[in-house]
């Protein structure tokens, strides 16, 4: 039965918590969009259009919001329900770990792989002397050729 198998992952929690961030952001920014319609939210001396003041208060509101939501996580997504004592991790010196958090490599893996691609036919279409370099002559940080993936979905030539 599958109500008795969901009792002790606590869906009910864990599914408002995701439900309200998204609902409360939508229809405040409904009722703030009326507010602006309704001339309620005007615009400043100051040189603010309602527009530029309603896009502050949403974003003010989203960020009080998230406050409220990272409480409601902690209870709701408690670190117990994913430790396992067995694979404990290992004691890191501090600056170690910091530089692992810092490593930006995978972004950038990622930029070059999926973004690159996706937009380089637009910047050809609209600058031609721009030469964009093949994936042939891409190489890895130990100077391994990243011709192909080894994985005949990915590359073209499969």
């Amino acid at each position: 039965d599958s109500k008795t198998s969901l009792v002790s992952l606590r869906p009910i929690g864990k599914f408002l918590c995701i439900k309200m961030v998204v609902f409360a952001t939508f229809w405040q920014g409904v009722a703030i969009a009326i507010l602006v319609e309704l001339n309620i939210i005007k615009d400043t001396d100051i040189g603010w259009s309602a527009e530029n003041v309603a896009t502050g208060l949403q974003d003010f509101l989203v960020c009080i919001e998230m406050l409220v939501a990272a409480i409601a996580h902690k209870y709701a997504f408690p670190y117990q329900d994913f430790y396992n004592p067995e694979r404990a991790p290992v004691p890191r010196p501090l600056f170690r770990s910091l530089a692992h958090a810092a490593n930006f490599r995978d972004v950038a893996t990622e930029i070059r792989e999926d973004l690159v691609p996706a937009i380089t036919p637009r910047l050809t279409e609209n600058y031609p002397k721009i030469r964009i370099p093949s994936r042939s002559t891409r190489k890895s940080s130990d100077g391994i050729d990243l011709e192909s993936s080894g994985d005949p979905l990915i590359d073209e030539e499969a």
